[in-house]
């Protein structure tokens, strides 16, 4: 009982691809900052997000929300330090 109340509560924390959002920052529907026609969100500090892949210093990210979009590396810190093969 006690690990299934464990995964109800910290539920997405546990997973290996999860990441913290650092600072605040933009959320972009496309990995660069000079496309003009991409749409923008603002990602506050301190959110939840799943890393789905990276480009040139930039992740893929998924939020519980269901947005999903392209940050720059820096602003996201891994929850685990998981080694990933090349």
């Amino acid at each position: 009982v006690a690990g299934w109340l464990a995964l109800r509560i910290y539920g997405d924390w546990l997973r290996p691809d999860a990441a913290v959002v650092a600072r605040n920052g933009t959320l972009y529907s496309v990995p660069t900052e000079a496309a003009s026609a991409q749409e923008t969100r603002a990602v506050a500090a301190g959110t939840l997000a799943r890393m789905e892949g990276e480009y040139l210093g930039w992740r893929k990210v998924s939020f519980a929300n269901g947005q999903s979009g392209w940050v720059r590396a820096e602003m996201l810190v891994p929850v685990w330090m998981v080694e990933r093969a090349e």
